[in-house]
């Protein structure tokens, strides 16, 4: 049925994305270590760029069983960066939230900090032990629990992740209270 191609199509299409971030993953890191990571400035409406990322990632979210939504208190927050890398931030965030997520919801929210954009990404997951937050932004280090709900992984998504916000001279990190108490990651750029 047209039904059934439809959902093998969205499936195809999450997957080649999956494949192409992965690439792009590995070239990142590349470039980091050699010092060839650079960042192309434009003006970019950061409500826009997490519009695209939640449509982007439902249908990974919906095949989980999770409910996926954007908030913002208005539909637009400017802000002098570059496109490419911060949506990567912004995708890794997000798809990092589904994986760790059995139940519930992620919320993707933009906030306009005056000077600053803020992007959330709240989750109903497993939580994060302190021990866990310090040095998830290092290279190849994922959750201590992370392979019981998602075996794959390159424990590189947060490091370049860490990377790119702070080229833009923003800073991130990760809220939790504890096990099964859900995540929040942050970040925050300047606008100019």
């Amino acid at each position: 049925t047209s039904q059934e191609i439809k959902k093998v199509l969205e499936e195809v299409y999450a997957n080649t994305n999956r494949l192409i971030r992965l690439v792009n993953t590995f070239l990142n890191v590349s470039r980091i270590e050699s010092g060839r990571l650079t960042i192309m400035q434009s003006d970019i409406n950061m409500v826009e760029l997490a519009r695209k990322v939640v449509q982007e990632l439902q249908f990974s979210a919906r095949d989980r069983g999770l409910s996926i939504e954007l908030k913002s208190e208005t539909d637009t927050v400017m802000a002098n960066i570059d496109s490419d890398k911060v949506e990567d931030v912004v995708i890794n965030l997000v798809d990092n939230a589904i994986k760790y997520t059995e139940k519930g919801k992620v919320i993707v929210r933009v906030i306009d900090k005056d000077k600053r954009v803020r992007v959330e990404v709240q989750d109903t997951g497993q939580g994060l032990d302190t021990s866990e937050i310090k040095p998830l932004f290092h290279k190849f280090v994922r959750g201590a629990r992370s392979f019981q709900l998602h075996t794959d992984g390159s424990g590189l998504g947060l490091y370049i992740a860490k990377r790119v916000v702070d080229m833009h001279a923003g800073e991130i990190g990760v809220e939790s209270s504890g096990e099964n108490t859900g995540s929040m990651f942050w970040f925050e750029l300047p606008k100019k």
